[in-house]
């Protein structure tokens, strides 16, 4: 079996394709980071939605009870002639 040495343009390709492979898998991994980033963000939004859901329940029984605490008062409050 006869080997025949590599060519300087095969040398080049194959150099080539492995610069294209480094640069690939350096942009995957800032993908990766990025979209782990904002996985994070939309966790912490989605906790702040359901915090501030909480939050308004609260207050609409708040509001709730004021007005019926007024209702009340108003009922005490004799008719003027």
């Amino acid at each position: 079996m006869k080997f025949s040495p590599v060519s300087n343009k095969e040398s080049s390709d194959v150099e080539d394709a492995a610069k294209i492979e480094v640069k690939t898998t350096v942009f995957m991994k800032e993908v990766l980071r990025r979209l782990t980033r904002i996985e994070a963000m939309v966790a912490i939004v989605i906790e702040n939605d359901r915090r501030l859901s909480e939050e308004m329940d609260q207050i609409k029984e708040q509001v709730d009870e004021i007005l019926e605490m007024n209702r009340e008062l108003l009922n005490r409050i004799p008719p003027v002639d």
